[in-house]
């Protein structure tokens, strides 16, 4: 049996690693390429469980603020200012649900960072003061801009995480949706997370 030449040294490393620059550029001109919520673009590149495309049924409309929470933005001259009276006031539990509210704000107009940014700050405030609710609400919301993101992982956490807090409010409906959307996006069920 004829063998080829042996290829050692400098020339091995490089073939070798290639395969995993290749990768590494793959990932950094993705993310450089940035793309929001909506864009078409973005839309295409969301993908399934095992990189299967994902159909226009699993793309819903971006939600809209909470009714309450909308009438009062609007009543005080918007968000912001709602927001200010709150923290003012030191009423953290409707700093949460501001938060949450501006965020599905600036969702519906197409600003997915500022609005992965509030749904941070919501959880943050929701967590310190026990408002589970808006806690899960807000997990399931940037579970959302993870998926459409293209990023399965991070959302299949997130959807755990809401799963977990319905279950625990016994909130049966929201238990419900966050485990049909790991369901149909082939979420792993038995993870162990941390709460992050």
């Amino acid at each position: 049996m004829m063998q080829g030449p042996e290829v050692t040294g400098l020339a091995a490393w490089i073939i070798l690693l290639l395969p995993y620059a290749l990768l590494a550029g793959a990932i950094m001109l993705a993310l450089r390429s940035g793309g929001r919520a909506g864009d078409p673009a973005l839309a295409d590149a969301a993908r399934g469980r095992y990189g299967a495309p994902l159909s226009p049924q699993q793309q819903p409309p971006a939600p809209e603020p909470a009714d309450g929470m909308r009438r009062e933005g609007e009543a005080a001259g918007g968000f912001s200012s709602a927001l200010e009276r709150a923290e003012a006031e030191g009423d953290e539990s409707k700093v949460a649900d501001l938060h949450l509210a501006r965020a599905r704000e600036k969702l519906a107009a197409g600003g997915v960072e500022e609005a992965a940014d509030q749904l941070r700050k919501s959880i943050r405030v929701a967590t310190r003061t026990g408002n589970k609710k808006v806690h899960a609400e807000a997990r399931l919301e940037l579970a959302e801009i993870a998926r459409v993101g293209g990023d399965l992982t991070t959302a299949c956490e997130h959807w755990q995480i809401a799963r977990g807090i319905f279950s625990d409010l016994k909130h049966a409906k929201g238990r419900d949706k966050a485990e049909t959307l790991m369901r149909e996006h082939g979420c792993p069920t038995d993870w162990v997370l941390n709460d992050f």
